[in-house]
């Protein structure tokens, strides 16, 4: 499979999965991959939940400026199954104070 610049495909990877209820799994792109040859998860990082039990399909973007082929059977992406908490979300007139407050990005400084 060939990957043009900028261009996105959905590569089959002919696996299937059971995540236990309580946790998802994780698709990341490997680091090689991505450094060397551009190659990532479009949506930078893909959630399988455990109800899920259809084929793992990853969509690998091409972020650089040249082709890129793949080999069958190449390592594209890696799953980290891990554990999330569920909980129930509530309506607030407010929220508590806090020292950073309503500060956004780069408020909490660099040290």
């Amino acid at each position: 499979m060939t990957v043009e610049a900028g261009e996105t495909v959905l590569v089959h990877t002919g696996v299937a999965v059971a995540i236990p209820r309580g946790y998802a799994g994780f698709i990341y792109a490997r680091s090689g991959l991505a450094t060397k040859r551009h190659l990532a998860p479009a949506n930078k990082v893909g959630v399988i939940d455990a109800d899920y039990r259809g084929e793992i399909m990853v969509a690998l973007h091409n972020h650089g400026n040249a082709a890129q082929t793949l080999d069958a059977g190449e390592r594209i992406a890696q799953m980290v199954v891990a554990p999330f908490l569920s909980f129930d979300f509530s309506l607030a007139e407010e929220l508590d104070e806090t020292a950073r407050g309503e500060g956004g990005f780069g408020s909490t400084g660099k040290r």
